[in-house]
C-alpha cells in the first residue's frame, strides 16, 4: 500500500482540534489554583511568600526613620513531562484523525487533562521546593491545630474515627481563619471522592434547615456543588492516610496553591519508520505546580464506608 505524505493542514488541524477539545475536558483543579505565567527553565521561581510585618506606633519624635525586615520564603517549581502518543493501525484512518471527534482527538485530550490533573494532586501531598535556588525540598508536615483535620475530630476531643461531617469541615475553615487567611477575598475548594460525597449529600439532605440553606446541591446527580462557600472538586484518586479506607482529603483556598505551563501543548502528526511508516499521534506539554504555603492547605481525614 502506498503511503500518502502527512500535509500541513493535517498537521494545523489536529493542532487545532486537540487544543479544543482539552479545553473542553479542562483540568478539574485548574479554577481552584492560582497561574503563575512566563515561567521558564528546569526550575523557576514561583511566587516570593512575604512575612507578615507590624507596623510601628507612637514612635520616637525624632528617632529613626523605621528599616524594618521582613521574611521572605522563595517556593520554586519544577516543570513535568506530560505526554500521549498513539498509532494508526491502519491508512484510511489518518484522515480521521483531524476530525474533533475522533478517538485520536478526544483520547488524547482526555489523557492529558488526567495528566495535569495528577501533577495537580500530588503537589497537595509532596514536598515542595525552597530556598535561594530551589534546591531545597521540603516535605508536608501535619501539625494538629494547623494544617490537619484527624480522622476521629470532633470539638468536643477526640471520638470514634468518622466520615466527612459539617463539624470537620468548619473546624478547616477555622484553621484557615487561624492562619490569617482573608477568607473573604480568597477561593474555597476541597477534593473529595465519591464516598465524601455521598455521605456529605445525605447529611444536608437530613440536616438542619440552616445548613441545607448553605449548600447548592445538583439533586439530579445527587453531587454537592458547593457548601458554606466551599466548593467541590471530585477525585477518585486522593490517597489514603497510610490506613485502608482512610481517605486522606485536601481543603485549601486558591492563593495557596499555584501551576504554571512551562510549555504549552504541542502535536506531533508523523510517520513513525519504526513502525513500519504508520501514523503516529504524539501530544506533549511540560506542566508543573507547588503549594505555596502550608497554612492554606488543610488535611482532613475520612473514614470510608
Amino acid at each position: 500500500m502506498a503511503f500518502g505524505p502527512i500535509t500541513d493542514a493535517q498537521r494545523v488541524g489536529y493542532q487545532e482540534n486537540v487544543t479544543l477539545a482539552l479545553q473542553q475536558k479542562r483540568s478539574r483543579y485548574r479554577d481552584y489554583f492560582t497561574f503563575q505565567p512566563n515561567l521558564k527553565g528546569r526550575v523557576a521561581l514561583a511566587i516570593e511568600v512575604i512575612g507578615q510585618e507590624t507596623a510601628i506606633i507612637d514612635g520616637t519624635r525624632g528617632g529613626d526613620t523605621p528599616a524594618i525586615e521582613g521574611s521572605v520564603e522563595d517556593t520554586w517549581m519544577k516543570p513535568r513531562q506530560v505526554e500521549w502518543g498513539k498509532l494508526v493501525e491502519k491508512e484510511d484512518q489518518v484522515k480521521n484523525m483531524t476530525d474533533y471527534t475522533s478517538t485520536y482527538v478526544q483520547t488524547g485530550a482526555a489523557a492529558i487533562a488526567r495528566g495535569e490533573d495528577s501533577i495537580l494532586r500530588q503537589s497537595f501531598y509532596g514536598p515542595r521546593l525552597v530556598g535561594q535556588d530551589g534546591t531545597s525540598s521540603e516535605a508536608l508536615t501535619l501539625t494538629a491545630d494547623y494544617n490537619f483535620v484527624p480522622v476521629n475530630y470532633v470539638a468536643s476531643g477526640a471520638a470514634a474515627n468518622s466520615g466527612i461531617t459539617i463539624e470537620k469541615l468548619n473546624y478547616a475553615i477555622t484553621l484557615l481563619a487561624a492562619n490569617e487567611v482573608d477568607l473573604e477575598r480568597d477561593v474555597i475548594a476541597m477534593s473529595i471522592g465519591a464516598k465524601q460525597e455521598n455521605q456529605l449529600y445525605n447529611l444536608l439532605q437530613y440536616t438542619s434547615k440552616d445548613y441545607r440553606d448553605k449548600a447548592v446541591l445538583d439533586t439530579a446527580r445527587q453531587q454537592v456543588v458547593s457548601f458554606a462557600g466551599i466548593n467541590f472538586v471530585r477525585d477518585q484518586n486522593l490517597p489514603t492516610n497510610g490506613t485502608a479506607k482512610q481517605r486522606r482529603c485536601p481543603l485549601w483556598v486558591k492563593s495557596g496553591m499555584h501551576y504554571a505551563e512551562f510549555d504549552p501543548l504541542t502535536t506531533q502528526m508523523e510517520r513513525n519508520p519504526q513502525k513500519k511508516f504508520r501514523v503516529q499521534a504524539y501530544l506533549e506539554e511540560w506542566f508543573g505546580a507547588t503549594r505555596g504555603e502550608n497554612g492554606k492547605v488543610i488535611m482532613i481525614d475520612c473514614l470510608e464506608p
